[in-house]
């Protein structure tokens, strides 16, 4: 009403109610009339039941979502092997520390030093694997995902790890030039704040 008595006029959407109790949409436009003084004297409204158009556009986006769903399904079937090996990689080193510190503390004298450094890489590795699990989740997830500024050179950096065995199987050579002051651009966000 504020709007219609600002500007004589007014359109949007409107939620109406019949008496079965069903729910219509219409798309409603509104024009105050005025008479010779200036003053309001009626409001001409007209409807259009959009009911049918809400519900198809409410059906293309879920259809959408769903199609956007399988594409990233898919490209993660893909890159399967890749990202095994990305997973692979810091599990083997964790491994590979945690024998080394037993080794270690089985001596007389432990060099505790060397020891803390081992295990401050296994705990280094071991985030790193949890964040490659956490962002395949996400591209999992039925939910929306999340739109946020990505730079994309630190996207780059981040998913060249993973298709590197890939490429490598193809024999197909990546050459990177990245640089350095390129705007973020709105792309799909990790809970971790991190670019998937």
């Amino acid at each position: 009403m504020t709007e219609l008595m600002r500007t004589g006029r007014w359109e949007g959407e409107l939620t109406h109610t019949r008496r079965d109790g069903t729910k219509v949409v219409a798309a409603s436009r509104w024009s105050l009339q005025r008479d010779d003084q200036g003053r309001p004297v009626a409001t001409l409204e007209t409807n259009n039941d959009i009911t049918e158009r809400k519900r198809a556009e409410e059906a293309l986006q879920q259809a959408q979502a769903e199609l956007a769903h399988v594409a990233r399904v898919t490209t993660l079937g893909e890159l399967a092997a890749s990202i095994a090996h990305e997973i692979n990689q810091p599990l083997a080193a964790i491994i590979a520390d945690a024998n080394a510190c037993l080794n270690w503390l089985k001596e007389d004298r432990p060099d505790l030093d060397t020891v803390r450094e081992a295990l401050a890489a296994i705990v280094k590795d071991g985030d790193r694997a949890a964040e490659v699990i956490s962002r395949i989740r996400a591209l999992l997830s039925r939910s929306s995902v999340a739109h946020e500024p990505c730079d994309l050179a630190r996207v780059i950096r981040e998913v060249h790890p993973l298709v590197r065995p890939e490429l490598g199987r193809h024999g197909i050579t990546l050459e990177m030039s990245l640089a350095r002051e390129v705007p973020a651009v709105m792309g799909i966000g990790s809970s971790s704040s991190r670019s998937s």
